[in-house]
């Protein structure tokens, strides 16, 4: 017990004096609350909210609505890995399934994150998720595929909300 207690002070105090990755303001565009672009017609009505949380080390993201056409919350945790020197996206929605993760790279104002091959819904496919970052707002796309096509099944514009 002394050496996990001793194990878990080490670890708190580490991370009270790590420093905070430069990477993580690339971020920033997503933290608010957005609306779907009005100018756009679309069968979803969703809206998002970002924030960060943890001390600052990580976005949190949650989308409510519909979303094709169909209820649902999701949220996902993004970060920068320290460790690999990539963002890392973990997505979770109320479709069930479970979590979802993915990496990728910044470039410019596109945020792109792909996971590895998964199965989803029966189908053997990687997501690509590409965020790309609007003056008042950002635009979300999501897609599937194998690695080299891929099909769009959510190209959603969100605006800041006032």
């Amino acid at each position: 017990m002394l050496v996990l207690s001793t194990f878990f002070f080490t670890l708190a105090a580490y991370a009270q004096e790590a420093e905070r990755p430069k990477q993580l303001d690339a971020l920033n565009f997503l933290e608010g609350k957005f609306i779907l672009d009005p100018t756009i017609k679309s069968e979803d009505q969703s809206t998002v909210v970002g924030q960060w949380t943890l001390m600052k080390q990580h976005m949190r993201v949650e989308v409510s609505g519909t979303i094709m056409g169909m209820k649902m919350e999701g949220m996902m945790m993004m970060s920068w890995d320290t460790t690999a020197q990539k963002y890392s996206a973990t997505w979770f929605d109320s479709m069930g399934g479970g979590a979802i993760t993915g990496t990728g790279d910044m470039k410019g104002d596109v945020l792109t994150t792909l996971t590895p091959v998964i199965d989803l819904m029966g189908q053997k496919a990687r997501i690509r998720t590409i965020f790309t970052k609007k003056k008042d707002g950002f635009n979300m796309n999501v897609a599937m595929g194998d690695g080299d096509k891929y099909e769009t099944f959510v190209d959603n514009t969100y605006l800041r909300s006032k």
